[in-house]
């Protein structure tokens, strides 16, 4: 296994009416010590990177928490947020004992270029004032919903084309722009019950333009995509390698306490007795459709 996919916490106050993780404000964060153990197992897993999601995972109580053990246990760490403040929950840089780089990527779960710049330029001015976060490397990559953020080809274009400015370096902080990513709708929890209308064929024929610049937009975008779109669009992706879902990856609910191949997968194993129950999930994880 390379990289883990882990919810840290169901609550979440943005109230977005298509998530698929169905979260809200009565939602419960994952117990801390829980997390730790599930830390230590990972770090015997060949496991190089933990990507932190939820609900809304920087505002679990112990996130800065999270962070530290992660580092000290040398993950490289990933996460997916909604909150404009995130930076304000990362902890004092004189919590990491060591002078090794760190790294951390950042999906933002926002459409709106302009947004996106704010909050980069704010994160730099809030972090720089602490001159230790120089050891850290951000990569930042918006994060675009398939018939929610975009609903043709067109949309997609010009969409692409507002992020141009986003690659960049600062003194104490270095900010390295990695594209954006194409998420496919996601049909669960209340991803069900809300509408979403999009022109496929438009996207699929945008897609194909794409995949003859090598998935780089005319403004030098670099657009990687997730499974689900791979699976949408088999026109526009044979021919390319990729791993299916729980092959190299996997998900973890710390909250409910279950594991399975993707965070969107309807059958999950209990992941209470980690061992144990990991073998059985590695044995039975593709006997099942997603």
């Amino acid at each position: 296994m390379v990289a883990v996919d882990l919810k840290i916490t169901d609550f979440c106050p943005f109230g977005c009416p298509f998530c698929y993780q169905g979260s809200t404000l009565k939602g419960k964060d994952a117990d801390l010590e829980y997390l730790l153990e599930i830390f230590d197992f990972l770090n015997g897993q060949n496991v190089f990177e933990v990507v932190l999601g939820g609900g809304e995972p920087t505002l679990h109580e112990y996130f800065s928490s999270i962070l530290i053990e992660l580092y000290k246990r040398k993950f490289t760490v990933g996460l997916t947020t909604k909150n404009k403040h995130f930076y304000k929950h990362f902890p004092e840089y004189k919590k990491f004992d060591d002078k090794e780089k760190k790294y951390i990527y950042i999906g933002l779960s926002f459409s709106n270029a302009e947004i996106i710049k704010e909050i980069i330029d704010n994160m730099i001015e809030y972090l720089s004032e602490e001159k230790g976060y120089k050891n850290f490397v951000f990569t930042i990559r918006p994060h675009l919903i398939e018939g929610v953020d975009f609903k043709d080809g067109k949309e997609l274009s010009d969409l692409l084309d507002r992020f141009s400015f986003l690659s960049f370096k600062k003194k104490y902080l270095s900010v390295v722009y990695d594209g954006v990513l194409l998420l496919g709708y996601k049909s669960v929890e209340r991803g069900k019950e809300y509408i979403v209308n999009f022109d496929k064929q438009s996207i699929e024929e945008y897609l194909l333009y794409l995949k003859k610049k090598n998935f780089v937009s005319d403004k030098g975008i670099g657009v990687l995509v997730d499974s689900v779109i791979v699976e949408n669009y088999p026109k526009v992706f044979e021919g390319n390698l990729f791993f299916r879902e729980g092959e190299y990856t996997f998900y973890i609910d710390a909250v409910k306490r279950e594991i399975s191949i993707s965070s969107f997968s309807s059958h999950k194993f209990p992941f209470n007795d980690l061992y144990r129950d990991f073998e059985d999930f590695l044995k039975q994880r593709f006997s099942l459709d997603v």
